[in-house]
């Protein structure tokens, strides 16, 4: 029985992908059959993967303040919010509070 193939849309930042294919094309791969290869070991022995959870946490917060950044009203209301921690707090020069674009 032939099994029905599917194409899989990810995003990845650039460099991860171009080093990801570096190294695929050192052990004679694609990134598709390198893909492929860690589905298979993840479903077939899921335990010789190590999946560091707190990082996918902090992955999935990051892209949904990113997303919620990206409305204009949410955007504001946090410059708001930052604006009056910062006057009560003092400003510690903290990256995310400079970052208004």
């Amino acid at each position: 029985m032939k099994t029905q193939q599917t194409q899989l849309v990810i995003r990845i930042n650039q460099k991860l992908k171009k080093e990801t294919m570096a190294k695929a094309k050192q052990l004679g791969l694609n990134l598709s059959a390198l893909t492929k290869m860690f589905y298979v070991s993840l479903i077939n022995n899921s335990d010789a993967i190590k999946i560091d959870k707190e990082k996918i946490k902090e992955a999935i917060f990051d892209k949904t303040l990113d997303d919620a950044l990206k409305s204009k009203e949410v955007k504001n209301s946090i410059i708001k919010l930052a604006d009056a921690v910062q006057k009560k707090y003092g400003n510690h020069n903290h990256k995310a509070l400079s970052k208004r674009s």
